[in-house]
């Protein structure tokens, strides 16, 4: 089953629960800025407040894979690099959208990881 929630507490934690909404929350991991869920892939992806990137895929209980920059394919493919000094990340998947929050500046790009 998929993680359909998650959450980063005032402490770093990061805490997901799949099923209903009863169902107990898994303390996946700490040191956490931000996490991302993406339902069409069941992947979790964490950024750290030290600025580095962890993703695992197949629900609550999967690996967490060390990652950097962006990359198509699964988790083990290559890694094109992107743009340095993010501090934050959003990605829109079904538009193809990247946005990155750095030095108080916005940058947008839209399409495959070449895009401008």
């Amino acid at each position: 089953m998929r993680p359909r929630r998650a959450v980063v507490d005032n402490g770093g934690k990061v805490f997901a629960k799949q099923g209903n909404l009863y169902a107990g929350s898994v303390d996946e991991l700490s040191g956490a800025a931000d996490v991302e869920l993406d339902a069409s892939t069941a992947r979790v992806a964490v950024v750290r407040t030290d600025g580095s990137l962890t993703v695992k895929e197949g629900g609550l209980y999967g690996t967490w894979v060390e990652q950097t920059s962006v990359k198509p394919g699964n988790l083990y493919a290559g890694w094109i690099n992107q743009l340095s000094g993010a501090a934050k990340i959003e990605v829109d998947a079904p538009t193809g959208r990247v946005g990155v929050l750095r030095d108080g500046s916005l940058t947008v790009k839209e399409g495959d990881p070449y895009g401008a």
